[in-house]
Parts: C-alpha cells; structure tokens; sequence
C-alpha cells in the first residue's frame, strides 16, 4: 500500500502522457477515421476504468460507513459509466462503421455518470461539515440558471432544428444541462469550503471544469464537423480523468494517514454557514 501511495500519481500521469503522445502522432496523419483514432477511445476508456478501480480500492479501505467510502464508490461508478460510455462509441466506429456516433447508445452511459459523480462529490463535503441549508440551495440554483443561460446564449447552444431527430434534441439538452451542472458543482465547493479545503479537492474542482470545457470542445467541433477520435477534446477527458485520480488517491491515504476528518474542527465549516 505504501508503494502505490508513493507512486499512484507518477503512474496516472504517465498513462497520461502516451494519451499525449497517441494523440500527436494521430494528428500527423492525413487520414482521421482509421482504426488507429477508434482505438484511441479504447486507451481513454482504459484510463478511465483505472481510475474508477482506483476509487473502489479506496472505498474497500475506508467501508461504506464512512462518508468518503460511499462518495470514492459513488465516484468509481461514475468513471466506469464514461469509460463504458467510450468503449460503446468506439464499438460503433469499429463493428457499425460509424465515425461519430450521435446520438447512440454510448450516450446513455456518459448520461448516468453525472449523478454518481455529483453524489460522490456532493457526500464528500460531509467530511468538512458542510451542510446544504435552503440558501445554500437556493444560490446553487441561481448559478446553475446563470450557468445554463452562458453556455445556451454565449458559448455553445444547442442544435435544437427541426431537421435533427428528437433524441438528438434531447440529448443536445441534457448535455447543456450537465455542462451547467458541473460548472455549478465547482463553483458551489469553492464557495461553501471558502478556500479551507483538502488539496484533494483543488483536483476535484479542477477535473469539473476541464469536463465541461471538454464538453464544449467536443460539442464544438463535432458540429462543426471537425471532430476527429483522439483529438484534443479527446485529450481534455484525458485530462479530467488525470485530475481525478489524483484527487481520489489524495482523499484515499490523507483519510488514511490520519485517521481524521481532513480539516481540523475549527476549520470546518458546518456551524459557520447561516441557516434560513
């Protein structure tokens, strides 16, 4: 255990960089629907399901009777979902022949990660004694709505034409819902641990952000019918799976290494936030 503790984050960012490297090398060549680009999916789903193996090794330490068992759980879920979520998609450009796979089946996977990934975040701020009061709700509710109005009107609206079949509406919808949900969810961390937080969690924020930002960057390029398997959009979950792993493998042995809450009493802030 402790050479994994000592070595977990070399090895993530190591898987990280060949991504780096497979993606350069594609991005030489001409041609960007060989069998070379669908794989790349396969290495990136591969990462993914390290890394939410990863998380359930932590939940097997810590049991589900702690906050920080259930939210790593909830969070392997989540990275299994969207690795399951890419192999699909790389099955359809494979067997079906298929380059860019919307809407498909593949989505229903990046669509259930979302609430686990939310609910293991969510239950992690237990550990800081944060607790979700009305106002609390109420403001995560005016930046989501905020969130939501930016990404529709100002960064990258949705195909909602009547020439696009209805899942494809749907799903364009719900994608810019969860954009604004991830958005929210970083915001609304900084806020409510104001900056009293586990480094662990500066990896969760940061993994958030560059999920949505991938996200658009995706949403871009495909419809701009640029969007190319392993490109930078590619690259960006890449990312996001590198940060969280970190901040998974940093919640995993700072629990264990102290065996207490991972703020002292008098920095968390569960008494601290007004009530309405």
């Amino acid at each position: 255990m402790r050479f994994f503790e000592n070595h977990a984050s070399f090895y993530f960012f190591f898987f990280f960089m060949l991504l780096v490297l497979y993606s350069l090398i594609l991005s030489t060549t001409q041609q960007k629907i060989t069998q070379w680009n669908y794989l790349f999916n396969i290495a990136n789903a591969l990462f993914y399901i390290i890394v939410g193996l990863t998380a359930f090794y932590g939940a097997k330490l810590h049991t589900f009777k702690s906050s920080v068992g259930r939210e790593l759980f909830s969070i392997g879920i989540g990275m299994i979902c969207f690795a399951l979520g890419l192999i699909s998609w790389a099955y359809y450009n494979l067997v079906l022949k298929i380059a860019i796979p919307y809407p498909s089946f593949a989505d229903v996977f990046f669509v259930l990660y979302i609430p686990f990934l939310g609910y293991g975040i969510i239950n992690l701020l237990r550990e800081f004694g944060v607790f979700f009061s009305r106002k609390i709700i109420l403001v995560s509710l005016i930046i989501f709505i905020c969130s939501s109005l930016f990404v529709f009107f100002f960064g990258n609206p949705p195909d909602l034409s009547m020439n696009i079949p209805f899942i494809a509406k749907a799903f364009n919808l719900f994608y810019l819902f969860t954009d604004s949900f991830l958005l929210t969810l970083s915001i609304m961390v900084i806020l409510l641990t104001r900056g009293k937080i586990h480094k662990s969690f500066l990896f969760f924020i940061l993994a958030l952000f560059i999920m949505a930002l991938a996200d658009f960057t995706f949403s871009y390029r495909s419809g701009a019918e640029i969007y190319w398997n392993g490109d930078v959009s590619d690259i960006l979950y890449a990312l996001a799976a590198l940060c969280f792993s970190i901040g998974i493998t940093q919640t995993i042995f700072a629990q264990i290494r102290t065996a207490k809450p991972m703020l002292p009493p008098e920095k968390q802030l569960g008494n601290n936030i007004p009530q309405m």
